[in-house]
């Protein structure tokens, strides 16, 4: 479980920034027009993202989860007895209970940058607890298989994977499966964008919140890189021109917990062009 909210002696703890990235400007706030997002410099240059997920959130009729979250990570909690060590479900569900825990961190630090209402948390939460489900097919395209099993477009072809994957689908409830599929599909590889038809339906307040949650969900997934639970605690510090995480590793402040803190800034480019925030770290 990954612990949060403890302040860290300073005199512990090693910031740590690549050469290339301490010269890096924060990044230039890009529309991201072909998303359809909305999402503009969040410094005089038009609303900020966060008063905007706010304002639109007000009328929404969007229906919660109802905390499916913690039955599906009691179900994959079950499953895991049952399943092979080295199964491709088995090591997707138990990164993904890493993950999960690790964007509900940053996503509860971040919720003064957000703004985001209730249901988005727990859509996000199922979001990473699903996010590699589609590496039942291999590694390959693994994100768009993941939402493709969420819709229930696709099956794995063995029979005992196909129930297990069926079952862990059939607890999302269905309204709640796009918005929650999107998030898992764009946890990886290509931005969100209205070039995609499924996240070209939703409404501009859905992209917002899938593209907000799909930002988090990819720096919590970075920062289990390597499937270690390498990452045994994480705090997040916000200021008007950064976001520092400061990390506590299994075995402190080593080259392998490094790796995840460079992995989680460059997977962090989608959360820094949003929120125009540089992605810093502080090893512990």
């Amino acid at each position: 479980m990954i612990q949060t909210g403890t302040a860290v002696p300073r005199m512990n703890c090693a910031a740590r920034t690549s050469p290339s990235f301490a010269k890096m400007a924060p990044l230039g706030h890009r529309q991201l027009s072909d998303t359809g997002c909305g999402a503009h410099a969040l410094h005089g240059q038009g609303p900020c993202l966060s008063h905007t997920m706010t304002s639109t959130n007000k009328a929404s009729t969007e229906i919660a989860p109802k905390k499916a979250s913690l039955t599906l990570r009691a179900q994959i909690s079950d499953m895991q007895g049952e399943l092979a060590s080295d199964s491709a479900l088995r090591i997707a569900l138990s990164h993904g209970l890493q993950v999960s825990d690790l964007a509900l961190v940053l996503y509860d630090s971040l919720a003064p940058l957000h703004g985001l209402s209730a249901p988005w948390r727990e859509r996000l939460i199922c979001a990473a607890l699903l996010h590699d489900l589609g590496q039942v097919f291999g590694i390959r395209k693994h994100h768009k298989n993941t939402l493709a099993l969420l819709l229930e477009e696709k099956a794995a072809e063995d029979e005992g994977t196909a129930s297990c994957t069926r079952a862990l689908v059939s607890i999302l409830p269905e309204k709640e499966r796009l918005a929650i599929g999107l998030v898992a599909r764009y946890h990886r590889k290509a931005w969100p964008s209205t070039l995609d038809p499924l996240f070209a339906g939703l409404s501009l307040q859905e992209r917002l919140g899938v593209s907000v949650c799909a930002s988090i969900l990819r720096i919590a997934d970075a920062l289990d890189v390597l499937h270690t639970n390498e990452v045994q605690s994480l705090r997040v510090i916000v200021d008007d021109a950064s976001v520092v995480l400061e990390l506590h590793g299994a075995n402190g402040p080593c080259a392998t917990l490094e790796e995840h803190a460079l992995r989680a800034r460059m997977k962090g480019e989608l959360f820094m062009d949003l929120f125009g925030r540089e992605l810093t770290w502080r090893l512990c």
